[in-house]
């Protein structure tokens, strides 16, 4: 694996990634959400090239992980791991006291890699399943 390098972007840089990974039917500018503007974005690199990218939206004392979408074909390496550690270490130094996500289904055993505990009860966003995943940052 090529040297990767995660630091903060303005959200427009994420915008790209956030729709092709997640949202392919859709267009670009419809992938932004509410807070947006005011959320922590972090992007993963590769040789300049935009592989990963995560967004923290704080509340209070909480802070929520959306949008964490990584490159197909980088999937599996560790990247969107980094950027949760990363994002949870920069929430942590500024007061942060819990990260949280609606985790889809598929992605539980990600989440729980990284220490996340998972809420047994399901729902359902856009016609996929989902849990909520917790992470103490105490």
């Amino acid at each position: 694996m090529m040297s990767l390098h995660i630091k903060p972007v303005p959200v427009d840089e994420v915008l790209e990634l956030r729709q092709r990974v997640l949202w392919p039917e859709k267009s670009l500018e419809s992938v932004r959400v509410n807070g947006d503007a005011a959320a922590y974005h972090l992007a993963a690199f590769q040789d300049q090239i935009v592989v990963g990218v995560g967004s923290f939206y704080t509340d209070g004392a909480g802070a929520r992980l959306r949008k964490l979408a990584v490159e197909p074909s980088c999937q599996g390496k560790g990247i969107g791991g980094q950027l949760v550690q990363t994002g949870a270490a920069h929430l942590r130094e500024n007061g942060i006291e819990v990260l949280w996500c609606d985790a889809r289904q598929t992605a539980l055993a990600f989440y729980r890699g990284l220490g996340f505990t998972i809420d047994p009860e399901a729902f359902t966003k856009s016609g996929l399943p989902y849990h909520r995943a917790t992470l103490s940052l105490t």
